[in-house]
């Protein structure tokens, strides 16, 4: 019995370019998810995107520098615009607790606070 099936689901990761950002981002996508790789390095991020595709799953790559106030909710309209939903977000944001730029991005898409 597989625990960790996220089969069609979305994950956004942010920090996807390398350490624990790339990690989740690759096991998320092994675990099924379709992952939206995001990081300040479009280099990094593109790359881990291949290495997503060369394993069968699906991702793409949006380059954002999440200390930017306008960033969470470009990173979210380019999800939606994609894929149609936001599901799983993992937060790499340093300087910021995870759920204040969560909240910024829901209330970016007019889902409440």
């Amino acid at each position: 019995m597989n625990r960790f099936d996220v089969t069609g689901k979305t994950a956004v990761v942010t920090g996807a370019g390398r350490g624990i950002g790339k990690a989740l981002a690759l096991g998320l996508a092994e675990a099924g998810a379709k992952v939206a790789c995001v990081a300040r390095t479009e280099t990094d991020i593109r790359e881990v995107v291949r290495e997503i595709q060369q394993m069968g799953g699906t991702a793409f790559a949006i380059q954002a520098d999440l200390t930017e106030d306008a960033a969470p909710e470009k990173v979210a309209a380019s999800v939606m615009e994609k894929w149609g939903s936001l599901g799983h977000l993992d937060q790499q944001r340093r300087h910021e607790h995870p759920q204040t730029s969560a909240r910024r991005i829901n209330g970016g898409l007019g889902q409440g606070r």
